[in-house]
């Protein structure tokens, strides 16, 4: 290979560029003696919950952002479904209100568990699950293909197994809802099952695709409606009526509950992992534990993981947030992340310069230098006065030096090829080393170029433009913007490549935008940002604020509207009323005709409507329309005064909302971190990443969030 043709594939590599695990393909330079110990740790829990007799156990996973943790988890969790042995869960992000929390941790697992690729169902977890509970059920015919059982002879024979089988391990209060539970499984299965022959027409495909969508809503607690049942062939559920607040906590834990045993008796282990747990709001975080405690007390084959940054765990032990007995089983293992020796640190980099090097047409020169120097091109120099005076390093910190060293090299081997090549193996270093002190981890907005003791969740943070910063300069906050925008870019691919991590959920989707509009709303730069793409910031009130509010019920009837949503000002008076309508929101995320019925009922019959109306729904869930439904939906569309926009929310857009929030929850764990120019990392807070999407106007670029928050109609196109 050509010198130059070498040279430009070595900066093509950038071996070092990634300092954070955010997907499976991060960790696949995996060094075994980094957290060994935590490492094993989990996979003796991991055995630990699988031979349990009664009950699950809790992990507590904890430490410094930084130190391995999410690299921790990918091996883990890696190693967990090898062979389909197990099934490994992440959550990092819930967002629903508290009362919601239970419904969202089941419409996950059970998203998760029917999760399939396009055109492929019969790959779902809870496929196979099922294929199995059903060979066990049905006993083989005597001359007489297996095919040849009749499906209401099967089913029974299903529905018998799950009793004897299943239902005896449950607590009493959850067994009355077994039996319903069994049979739509049982529907869920019988559909997907035709589904993949390759004689099922058209048509019946069709029918059997929206009987396994009726299935996975059901048991993600929907209320279904009697034409819902029909489709399932089952007896429709006798309940006097539905809570207008969700699903019964007691049904999902039912459905969880049954959902384990499954498992279990296919010996594939169950592990739900929550992330970043300190990012959750104080009722979510209470919510989180009270259920996931049920859970453990109740069923087996289930390890849970809660997993975040030690000191901000430990405050909200001591503010008394989780009961001792349900942090007692949630933190049953305790395992304690730390840095991670230099021994460890240098496998790390010979680990991830192995295939960035890995060609049969180097130079010669190059394979010579190589052959002097093991950590070629970075320098055993290098290293040595890097980590001088150090005992033990954060593995984010290695990675980070790491890249800036690798970018030198690139540099200096362009400029002189040869005199760089001669110094491999010599005792000089090959170019500048900065003192350790000067790549210490430090806070951004902390007093310039002053090393902190080492990364902690509670450093202070600055806005770019709330005032003096050192790092404050042009490339400084285009490096900024730069690494918002890999991280936004990476969640965004994480929700592509695994749909199931954003299962169609009305409580999720309303928390999202409350959390989204909220935070527009206290924000002076994204409130700016926003209005400045409409009409001149001079024509604003300067106290103008963005108002998101969850109206609450009364006499315990569920609210007409989820969200209302308007712009405030103590000086504007009825002009910004004129120009700003007050928004209603709704989320319609239902396959019963009657909860749709209901919903454009209440709308409809509201005496006093906003100016604006916004009946959210996901593209994944088709309107369910009855003829009820259909003529409160006439009725609402024949009214004169104000707004109303359908708008069916695409996967894509949904994707990017939450992929916005989850790098905010990143940057309040203190995990998200950039380089500077003169080397060593700086953490960026919430705020930073504020005003990175106010620069870049991410928000404004999302058509959902500008029929929400534009001006009136109108009085301005170009809503559209």
């Amino acid at each position: 290979m050509l010198r130059e043709d070498w040279l430009r594939r070595l900066r093509e590599q950038l071996p070092f560029a990634s300092n954070r695990v955010s997907s499976p393909v991060d960790a696949e330079v995996n060094v075994a003696s980094i957290q060994r110990v935590a490492y094993e740790q989990l996979m003796a829990a991991a055995d630990e919950a699988r031979l349990k007799p009664r009950g699950g156990l809790g992990v507590l996973l904890w430490g410094d952002p930084g130190v391995g943790k999410s690299h921790l988890l990918t091996r883990f969790a890696a190693e967990i479904e090898r062979d389909e042995r197990g099934l490994f869960l992440l959550n990092h992000n819930l967002l629903a209100s508290p009362r919601l929390v239970p419904s969202t941790v089941v419409r996950w697992l059970v998203a998760r568990l029917a999760a399939a690729p396009p055109g492929k169902p019969a790959t779902a977890v809870l496929y196979k699950l099922l294929y199995h509970q059903v060979r066990q059920a049905v006993p083989s015919p005597q001359g007489r293909p297996p095919n040849s059982i009749g499906k209401e002879q099967a089913r029974k024979l299903f529905l018998q197994r799950v009793a004897e089988t299943v239902e005896p391990y449950l607590p009493d209060q959850n067994r009355p809802d077994v039996a319903r539970i069994a049979a739509v499984l049982f529907s869920y299965f019988l559909a997907v099952h035709k589904l993949k022959e390759t004689t099922t027409t058209a048509d019946w495909r069709t029918h059997y695709e929206r009987v396994a969508t009726i299935a996975k809503q059901y048991l993600m607690g929907d209320e279904l409606d009697a034409e819902a049942w029909q489709w399932l062939e089952t007896e429709p559920a006798t309940i006097a009526a539905p809570d207008p607040w969700g699903p019964n906590d007691q049904f999902l834990e039912t459905v969880s509950l049954i959902l384990l045993e499954i498992a279990r008796q296919a010996g594939m282990l169950v592990v739900l992992c929550f992330d970043q747990v300190e990012n959750l709001s104080d009722d979510r975080f209470v919510e989180l534990f009270r259920f996931n405690h049920a859970l453990l007390d109740h069923g087996r084959n289930l390890l849970v993981i809660t997993a975040g940054v030690r000191s901000d765990l430990l405050a909200l032990r001591t503010r008394g947030l989780a009961p001792e007995a349900a942090w007692d089983r949630l933190a049953g293992d305790t395992i304690d992340l730390y840095f991670i020796s230099l021994a460890a640190a240098r496998e790390l980099l010979e680990a991830r310069l192995k295939p960035a090097l890995a060609t049969d047409t180097s130079p010669p020169d190059v394979e010579e230098a190589r052959s002097r120097d093991p950590l070629f091109p970075l320098g055993e120099p290098w290293w040595a006065a890097r980590v001088a005076g150090l005992i033990e390093a954060r593995p984010r910190d290695v990675i980070s030096w790491a890249h800036q060293r690798w970018r030198e090299q690139c540099r200096a081997l362009a400029a002189d090829w040869n005199g760089t090549l001669r110094q491999f193996g010599s005792e000089a270093p090959l170019a500048r080393v900065p003192s350790p002190a000067s790549s210490d981890h430090v806070a951004f907005g902390g007093t310039a170029n002053t090393p902190t003791d080492g990364p902690t969740s509670t450093q202070a943070t600055r806005d770019l433009s709330t005032g003096p910063c050192a790092e404050a300069t042009e490339e400084f906050t285009q490096l900024v913007d730069e690494r918002v925008e890999q991280r936004v870019g990476t969640k965004r691919e994480a929700y592509r490549s695994e749909p199931s991590r954003l299962p169609a959920d009305s409580g999720q989707l309303t928390g999202l935008l409350r959390a989204t509009l909220s935070r527009i709303g206290s924000s002076p730069l994204l409130v700016n940002s926003w209005w400045s793409s409409f009409e001149p910031m001079a024509a604003l009130p300067s106290d103008l604020v963005l108002a998101c509010e969850e109206p609450v019920s009364v006499a315990g009837r569920r609210p007409t509207y989820d969200l209302l949503v308007r712009w405030k000002s103590a000086t504007a008076g009825a002009d910004l009323a004129d120009r700003f309508v007050e928004t209603g929101v709704v989320v319609v995320v239902t396959v019963s005709a009657n909860s749709t019925a209901a919903t454009y009922r209440r709308l409809s019959e509201d005496p006093r409507p906003p100016g604006r109306l916004v009946v959210l729904m996901d593209e994944r869930i088709p309107e369910a329309l009855g003829d009820a439904g259909q003529r409160y939906r006439d009725a609402l569309e024949a009214r004169k005064e104000g707004e109303l926009h359908f708008i069916n929310l695409s996967f894509d857009e949904f994707g990017e909302l939450s992929a916005l929030e989850a790098v905010l929850a990143d940057a309040r764990s203190g995990d998200l971190e950039v380089e500077r120019p003169s080397g060593g990392l700086v953490r960026l807070g919430e705020r930073d990443v504020e005003a990175s999407y106010a620069r870049r106007q991410r928000y404004l670029a999302l058509p959902l969030l500008r029929r929400l928050l534009g001006p009136a109609a109108h009085e301005n196109g170009r809503l559209g």
